[in-house]
């Protein structure tokens, strides 16, 4: 069995790639499975389809773990993407071989990470740091090594940019961002966040001309279901290929890339011309609110508490009877409703239904524990507005969606345990135990909290403005609910909490009995 790396290639006669010397056109801030089986993998097909010769620089955010693993394989990995495309089964394995090399986020990488902004040909900046990533709320210094935040370290490297490339009477090349984050609004979002830290280290004034003119901010939205590495894979690799691939991510074949810019990107960056699913347009709100609030919203709806219910993997979960009634339930008749009818005529359902579709891959385990990263402000994003959505349409509070902001506060049950600093804390499913990942500040309040009654905890919890953005005990009823559906999960369990709610009274989905 042979490891994969750029000597095993070269010793295969499986080295021969026109771009794999190709200079580093793009950026990437963050390492992890997503990006690698999307933005990487469509840079490659453009490589080889388009001739865009251009790689992909890597930082890991935070640490050095990621970047080490990639380093040993000299960072490459295969894509296998599996599923049903068109109504077939549907399976593709393809050698990545667009990154060019990842910086740690450490203090050691961080002047390689600056120097590279010194690179003319750099072009892109692509960017999946999660919905907490995009802030500016955490103080940073120009001298810091590196900036606490993804914001920051993009500012300092803009303006090492601007210094480096800005020799007398000429502009530096300005970047293009193409953040990836699902924030309402990421391109705009990104680009304040910038210009606050830029603001606050008082720059050069003609630093802030450069960086408003010759420099981008386009909101995006990105879907596919990526699932990360599979040991059963991994052996079918070995076995088909003798080559062993711990960086192996697995994926569907359903994507899409909806960015808000011009259609005149695409003689830049040739994504359509590839033949890959990209959507230029002037306005992503419709494509954003049904993508996030039905499908991402499902997941975050559904990991916390599937989980709690003895499931551990999307497609188990919806053929589980109860928990399949329980999202079905969430998605129609609480989620749906609260789209615009005039931006999906249909509802939403032909949207939905592929989305339970593409949840029922029988190819992907998906795991509940990796949906589970960063929860809280998942839940802010993806859940929270069609709750108040669904309040001031219907009078009511959604059932399925206020239980799964209990589901959450019982999942992250620390039990008083310290040591959170890492961003990980352990929770019991019975007699297992599961890591628990998200922002420190997030896990000692579970920690010290979660043992309090339901009432106090809960009202503690909503009062998180600085969390949610606002005070939500303002909601009408919302603290009582969600105290009530924490209660029973406490003392009678998960499952029969859920069983519960279907005794509650509720519009029925159209064309069907009752939740299915």
């Amino acid at each position: 069995m042979q490891e994969l790396n750029a000597q095993t290639l070269l010793s295969r006669a499986e080295a021969g790639c026109p771009w794999a010397v190709a200079p580093e056109r793009v950026l990437q801030i963050g390492e992890g499975n997503f990006l690698r089986a999307f933005a990487d993998d469509f840079i490659d097909q453009m490589n080889e389809r388009t001739g865009f010769n251009g790689r992909v620089l890597m930082l890991q955010p935070r640490g050095d773990r990621g970047a080490l693993r990639l380093r040993r394989q000299d960072c490459l990995y295969h894509v296998w993407l599996r599923g049903r495309l068109a109504g077939r089964p549907y399976t593709k394995l393809r050698l990545i071989r667009s990154v060019s090399r990842c910086l740690a986020g450490t203090a050691e990488d961080y002047p390689a990470f600056l120097q590279a902004a010194a690179n003319p040909q750099l072009r892109f900046v692509i960017s999946n740091t999660t919905e907490a990533g995009l802030r500016c709320d955490l103080p940073c210094a120009p001298e810091d090594r590196p900036p606490q935040t993804f914001p920051a370290r993009l500012a300092r490297f803009l303006y090492e940019r601007w210094k480096q490339l800005n020799p007398a009477g000429q502009t530096a090349p300005g970047l293009i961002m193409l953040p990836c984050e699902l924030n309402e609004h990421n391109g705009e979002l990104l680009k304040t966040c910038v210009w606050t830290y830029a603001r606050q280290w008082q720059l050069e004034p003609a630093f802030y001309r450069w960086l408003e003119s010759e420099n981008r901010f386009y909101a995006t939205l990105v879907d596919r279901i990526v699932t990360g590495y599979s040991a059963s894979l991994g052996q079918e690799l070995a076995a088909s290929r003798g080559l062993s691939d711990r960086l192996l991510v697995s994926a569907e074949p359903f994507a899409l890339w909806v960015i808000q810019a011009p259609p005149s990107l695409e003689h830049e960056l040739p994504l359509q011309s590839a033949g890959l699913p990209v959507t230029y347009t002037d306005d992503l709100t419709p494509y954003k609110i049904r993508k996030v609030r039905v499908l991402n919203g499902a997941h975050t709806v559904m990991a916390p508490t599937a989980y709690l219910a003895g499931l551990d993997i999307v497609r188990d979960s919806l053929h589980d009877p109860l928990l399949g009634r329980f999202i079905h339930r969430a998605i129609y008749q609480e989620i749906l409703p609260t789209l615009d009818q005039a931006l999906t005529p249909d509802g939403g359902r032909a949207f939905a239904q592929a989305v339970l579709e593409r949840f029922d891959n029988p190819y992907i385990d998906h795991s509940l524990l990796a949906i589970s990263l960063n929860t809280v402000s998942k839940w802010r994003t993806r859940v929270l507005p069609t709750l108040k959505d669904y309040l001031a349409d219907q009078g009511q509070l959604p059932v399925c969606l206020t239980f799964s902001l209990a589901a959450l506060v019982a999942f992250y049950n620390c039990q008083g345990q310290p040591g959170t600093a890492g961003g990980i804390a352990l929770g019991h499913r019975g007699s297992q135990t599961y890591e628990i990942k998200d922002d420190p500040a997030v896990l000692d309040f579970f920690a010290a909290h979660s043992q309090a009654p339901a009432g106090p905890l809960i009202s503690l919890l909503l009062g998180r403005q600085d969390w949610w953005g606002e005070d939500l005990n303002r909601l009408p009823g919302l603290a009582a609910q969600v105290t009530a559906h924490l209660e029973l999960i406490r003392t009678a369990g998960m499952r029969t909490a859920i069983r519960r709610l279907e005794d509650l009274p509720r519009v029925q989905e159209p064309g069907q009995g009752g939740l299915n």
